[in-house]
């Protein structure tokens, strides 16, 4: 029988190969699955290789009969799908190269190869049917050393050695630090977004690359999160935020130029979309589960308990990661669609969280804390040559920031969009008859900045490694000769000085350790706890605070009853004895603060919305006010005022109430820095001398984009 006739063409680029018999696209010789409409441009894009293609060009050949309600949608969702199979970038491409307010050209070097035949094995010659033919015979030792070139090459293949992955460059993105919510991005391909903080609220914001060029996207509810966009770019998946650590009311909209409509009421954690578009996945503090996006058919899909973030599918949509944090701190679980197993904790010994998938499946790439600093990493991930194979993780950043969380929905394929902290605390005075502010501690980024009851040291907490420092308070708000009292290993808080100075009260944290309350001399030595260890077990101790005659100190006691939520209770622990007796009543009360006159304790609600005063006279807890989101509050030293601050009110205005009556007066409102550069004014209390203390927050956050190297 003749070879039968050749077939089609064939187009060859670096490692790629469209065949247009069958529409199929090759990498090294393995199939890439894209859509027909993807194979269909790359078709169009190589039969004019080097030529300008233009939008309506595109338009009258893939879409004909002029019937796709969103061409605009449609034809960016096929380039950005195409450009993906074949990791490329638009900037600078490799392939694809777009001229704007014209169309495409494929820009790299085609090679057009001759049409394959296809062979058909030859009939045995007349007269030698049942023998092997000669010619057949003298090729066997070939076909046999060809076939055992083969195995040697696959054998070296899956037992290389492979180098390291590495971080190569890094750019920034964004510009002023404005981040303060680590989430993940999302993009449709040609923008990335993101979430930034403007003093009392949060705004959608848009970028295609340059950090200095960034659109606000209106939104017609509150503090916008886009969670996820659409496999085909057609539809947004959108959450409200109300407070940091509560969970997002989901909406969802077709794009562009859709109205976002109410997610069937639901409360979630964190979205996306199924890897098939057509269904929703989302976490609650229960159980993972899946919706429509008409809000039809709603079921759960796996227990689950606590904040879940970050929700990640694998390439191959077989395999979801995300993280959960809990009294331990983050850490990251994978769930399999196709198992009757529930989600499993990866094993790490310590915390980690924030990954997502390589675009080809080979690496995940993550964040891990070590030494109170976050840095990224990349996993190699077990492969079809190497199922076997699991080398340990490559650390790949070093920064002096930390730098969270990984994303690789944008850029190509060896591209990676991450966090870098650029925390910058400014203490400030605030002069409340002049209205003027005044820096405290000027080129030092500090935390929680408050002054001893003499007024002449100063007690606050760096922000570089959360360590706890004092230092000396002479005049005109100079501070000078700064020492360390705790160890870089343990991040401190809210730090408290004694009645008499002598002493600081504050609360501390080392790693997958549970949080525990100390005090420490201001001269110096070892901290000493102040509850029992015994009886506790993983009760986490916080924001301690003395009382009047020193002999006791006020504490939150946060419980985790179960990973979903805390049960926080007032208790008050005697510093000889360190034995803890909890105040009745005070279920779901924290960051106790005593009055000076040690009448009545302060506390807000755990979900910051409102302020109660415990009278120890009648044993009784009254509210005495209610916001968005209240702050510690804190006490005048003349025991006339409770002051505490909105941080979610227009302005984040300062209030103070009358004692007794509860009378509420405001006394700050910081419209007008929050205009002029600064992201959040934190109040930190009240100075011996009446006026206000706060915190000028100019930075966060920025967004970064990673090049990598991984073989």
């Amino acid at each position: 029988m003749p070879n039968a006739a050749p077939t089609a063409p064939r187009w060859r680029f670096d490692n790629f190969e469209f065949r247009l018999e069958g529409r199929e696209l090759l990498e090294n010789c393995k199939p890439v699955h894209i859509g027909d409409q993807s194979l269909q441009l790359l078709q169009i894009l190589l039969t004019r290789a080097g030529q300008v293609v233009t939008r309506e060009q595109l338009r009258a050949e893939l879409w004909p009969d002029g019937t796709h309600v969103s061409f605009d949608i449609g034809l960016n969702s096929a380039v950005r799908r195409l450009r993906r199979a074949l990791h490329d970038d638009t900037k600078p491409p490799r392939y694809i190269a777009t001229l704007p307010s014209q169309g495409y050209r494929f820009i790299a070097a085609v090679e057009r190869l001759p049409p394959a035949a296809a062979l058909s094995v030859p009939d045995p010659a007349p007269g030698r049917r049942g023998r092997a033919p000669l010619a057949g015979w003298r090729r066997r030792p070939v076909g046999a050393g060809v076939a055992v070139g083969i195995a040697v090459l696959a054998v070296w293949a899956a037992f290389r050695p492979l180098p390291p992955p590495r971080l190569k460059r890094i750019r920034t993105l964004t510009e002023g630090a404005r981040l303060d919510i680590v989430t993940r991005p999302a993009s449709d391909g040609s923008r990335l977004f993101y979430s930034q903080r403007i003093g009392d609220h949060w705004e959608l914001i848009q970028t295609a690359g340059d950090g200095a060029i960034v659109q606000p996207v209106p939104m017609p509810f509150p503090n916008p999160r886009l969670l996820d966009v659409s496999p085909d770019g057609s539809a947004w998946l959108l959450g409200s935020l109300t407070r940091r650590d509560e969970p997002l009311a989901l909406w969802y909209e077709r794009v562009p130029g859709g109205a976002p409509s109410r997610l069937a009421g639901i409360q979630a954690w964190d979205a996306v979309w199924f890897p098939d578009g057509q269904r929703i996945l989302y976490a609650t503090s229960t159980a993972l589960w899946s919706i429509r996006a008409d809000g039809s058919n709603q079921r759960e899909l796996a227990p689950l308990q606590g904040a879940t973030s970050w929700l990640s599918w694998s390439p191959d949509g077989r395999r979801l990661r995300f993280t959960r944090n809990d009294a331990s701190g983050a850490s990251l679980w994978e769930w399999r669609p196709d198992s009757a197993q529930p989600p499993q904790r990866l094993n790490s010994p310590v915390q980690i969280c924030c990954g997502a998938w390589t675009p080809d499946g080979r690496y995940f790439l993550y964040s891990a804390r070590q030494n109170e600093s976050w840095n990224l990493w990349a996993q190699r991930e077990p492969t079809w040559l190497r199922p076997w194979w699991h080398p340990s993780p490559v650390q790949l950043t070093a920064e002096p920031e930390s730098a969270m969380g990984a994303f690789t929905g944008w850029g190509n394929s060896n591209q990676v969009v991450f966090y870098q902290q650029q925390l910058r605390e400014e203490p400030q005075r605030l002069d409340l008859r002049t209205h003027q502010f005044q820096p405290l501690f000027p080129g030092h980024s500090v935390f929680q900045f408050n002054y001893s009851h003499d007024g002449r040291r100063v007690a606050y907490v760096a922000t570089s490694d959360s360590t706890l420092w004092i230092a000396d308070a002479g005049p005109n708000a100079t501070i000078s000769n700064p020492r360390r009292l705790t160890l870089p290993a343990v991040a401190a808080s809210f730090p408290r000085w004694s009645p008499d100075d002598r002493w600081i009260a504050y609360d501390s944290q080392s790693a997958n350790q549970p949080k525990r309350a100390y005090i420490i001399a201001t001269d110096g030595g070892s901290p000493q706890a102040l509850a029992s260890e015994a009886g506790i077990g993983d009760t986490e101790v916080e924001t301690p605070d003395w009382s009047p005659d020193g002999s006791k100190l006020a504490l939150a006691l946060d419980f985790h009853t179960n990973a979903s939520t805390d049960r926080y209770l007032v208790a008050v622990a005697s510093r000889a004895t360190k034995h803890l007796v909890t105040l009745p009543g005070s279920e779901g009360l924290a960051a106790p603060r005593w009055s000076p006159n040690g009448r009545w304790l302060a506390a807000f609600s755990s979900d910051q919305h409102r302020l109660e005063v415990y009278d120890f006279a009648d044993a009784h807890w009254q509210v005495v006010t209610t916001g968005a989101a209240l702050s510690i509050p804190l006490w005048s030293g003349d025991n006339h005022y409770l002051y505490y601050q909105d941080l979610l009110a227009p302005g984040q205005p300062v209030f103070r109430l009358v004692v007794g009556s509860w009378h509420r007066e405001q006394v700050a409102d910081f419209s007008t820095v929050l205009h002029g550069g600064v992201n959040r004014c934190g109040f930190l209390g009240v100075a011996p001398d009446g006026s206000l203390l706060v915190s000028f927050n100019r930075g966060y956050f920025n967004l970064h984009m990673g090049d990598l190297d991984l073989p």
